[in-house]
């Protein structure tokens, strides 16, 4: 079976009761197509980058799963007759269907990745100081110029 993420955005302003049955159909449509869900969460409201169908914020939620491939045309057949959901999205999952997670032992003996707002710091530190030494380097020529042309 094929790994997958669902990604799709419900109107906001649906109740909870509505919300978790919309959520149980879009599980049922996958299990229904001998599909197996691994995680199903519900990330709240928030407020879209630009309106979609007359709404400026949605309600957001993730589903992975795992299932065979024609479980992708049920499914967005399913968001498109269903009026609650504005938006939709499904992708294969490579990160989950390619290598199994590290084990606990493992995860601790891995080193740590640096954290990119040291690594941008670090690097703008470097461009400051390469850019000053530039500068000096222009004015140091410059000034040489100026002599030579004081000379003649």
């Amino acid at each position: 079976m094929t790994s997958y993420e669902a990604l799709f955005i419900v109107r906001p302003e649906i109740d909870e009761a509505d919300l978790e049955k919309v959520v149980g159909r879009v599980e049922d449509v996958v299990k229904s197509n001998d599909g197996t869900i691994v995680e199903s969460q519900v990330w709240g409201k928030k407020r879209l980058a630009y309106e979609v169908k007359g709404h400026t914020e949605g309600i957001y939620v993730k589903l992975n799963f795992d299932a065979p491939p024609k479980v992708v045309e049920r499914l967005q057949d399913h968001f498109r007759l269903n009026e609650d959901v504005i938006r939709d999205l499904v992708v294969r999952d490579e990160r989950r269907g390619t290598e199994p997670a590290p084990a606990a032992e493992d995860a601790a003996e891995q080193p740590t990745q640096t954290d990119p707002a040291e690594v941008e710091d670090e690097s703008a530190e470097d461009v400051k100081e390469n850019e000053q030494v530039v500068q000096l380097e222009e004015m140091a020529e410059e000034g040489q110029t100026e002599h030579e042309n004081r000379e003649d």
